[in-house]
């Protein structure tokens, strides 16, 4: 039952940390100055895809989920040091 519990916080401090990153991890401002359309346009055309939000929005999934990754990481190693630390 511990296990669990274990499991289920864990999966629970990766979604809150995931959606903290789409909230607030922006690469560009809204609405994006000309140089960003002119990447993004530039982009896509390269791609191959007609719309350039079809490329700027996985883009940045994948980055907020590299973001939520790297924060779950940081924050259960810092955990891990931190109990080690109390129990010895």
């Amino acid at each position: 039952m511990a296990t669990l519990a274990r499991r289920s916080i864990k999966v629970a401090l990766f979604l809150v940390l995931f959606i903290l990153a789409v909230m607030f991890v922006h690469t560009y401002p809204y609405p994006m100055p000309q140089g960003q359309l002119d990447f993004w346009f530039s982009v896509s055309e390269f791609l191959g895809v007609s719309n350039p939000e079809d490329v700027y929005f996985p883009a940045m999934w994948a980055l907020d989920l590299v973001v939520a990754i790297i924060a779950y990481k940081l924050i259960i190693w810092f955990w891990r040091k931190f109990r080690q630390k109390t129990i010895n």
